[in-house]
């Protein structure tokens, strides 16, 4: 893993009701460690607003305050979607009982006690930056392998389904020829009789037309569903479908390969089968795809 080394410039704030008595500490500190903004708050509920304001990369936290004690802040700041992220760092010098200690450690980062040197506290930021920066890194991977894998998914997915479409074709052509061969028989011989010049009488003639008509009306019938099987995703809402419905459908499909490797292939299912509330293409998907396997 590849981190860069110089880490971007981070905001510091200092929540404690005895802050006047840090400043010169906090000045040596921001010497210490370049590129640091440090903000500073004498109270819980101030520390509170400045954190909701500046978003800090680390706030240190004084536990033993008047108004609002350090862990009921941490808590909130934890709490907030705004601030959740935040490290946060408990700076005192209270003897806090087993209880308190215990709350501490499970809201906060880290804990230094008072009297702390310029030193050791630099350090400490240093070390706390740094960890905050390879964490966004290693969650900016993670985020972007996460979005890769599902883009792989999708595509995977997609595959699937022009694979199965392949098995297909041969299902797809039987299902066509059948209404074409029948126009074509019906066309041929309405060309003989004309050849013939025998009478065609107007009756026989409209029945003829419409029977090409309805053909037509299969052929158009089996592309549209077609279509639906190879679509990516679905914009409409689901719908009752019947399950009969969608597994004898797609058992006509495939019913020319099954034929064709000498597998006979017996229906079995209730005629009183219940409705489903989904997408009827998808469930043709599932039958074709347990039987092709």
């Amino acid at each position: 893993m590849t981190v860069p080394s110089n880490l971007p410039s981070s905001k510091i704030l200092f929540v404690d009701d005895e802050i006047d008595h840090f400043l010169p500490l906090l000045g040596i500190v921001g010497d210490l460690v370049p590129g640091i903004e440090i903000y500073t708050a004498s109270s819980g509920g101030e520390g509170l607003e400045k954190a909701f304001e500046e978003r800090p990369d680390l706030v240190f936290l004084d536990i033993r305050m008047p108004d609002m004690n350090g862990i009921d802040v941490c808590r909130r700041l934890k709490e907030d979607p705004r601030t959740e992220k935040t490290n946060i760092l408990f700076l005192t010098s209270w003897e806090m009982d087993f209880r308190s200690q215990m709350e501490a450690i499970r809201l906060a980062d880290d804990f230094l006690r008072k009297p702390v040197k310029a030193v050791e506290l630099a350090t400490r930021i240093r070390l706390m930056l740094r960890l905050r920066h390879y964490t966004r890194h290693l969650e900016a991977m993670v985020e972007q392998k996460t979005r890769e894998i599902s883009q792989q998914r999708r595509l995977a997915a997609r595959s699937e389904r022009l694979a199965a479409l392949g098995t297909l074709a041969g299902g797809i052509a039987h299902e066509i020829n059948q209404p074409l061969n029948a126009i074509k028989v019906t066309v041929d011989g309405l060309l003989f009789l004309e050849e013939r010049k025998k009478e065609l009488s107007r009756e026989k003639l409209l029945e003829s037309i419409k029977f090409v008509s309805s053909q037509g009306d299969k052929i158009s019938e089996i592309i549209q569903h077609m279509r639906s099987l190879v679509r990516s995703g679905h914009t409409e809402d689901p719908k009752p479908f019947s399950l009969n419905a969608a597994v004898r459908s797609a058992l006509e499909l495939i019913e020319t390969q099954i034929s064709s490797h000498g597998i006979m292939l017996q229906l079995d299912i209730p005629d009183d089968a219940p409705r489903m509330s989904g997408y009827s293409t998808l469930m043709e998907q599932v039958v074709i795809n347990l039987v092709i396997n």
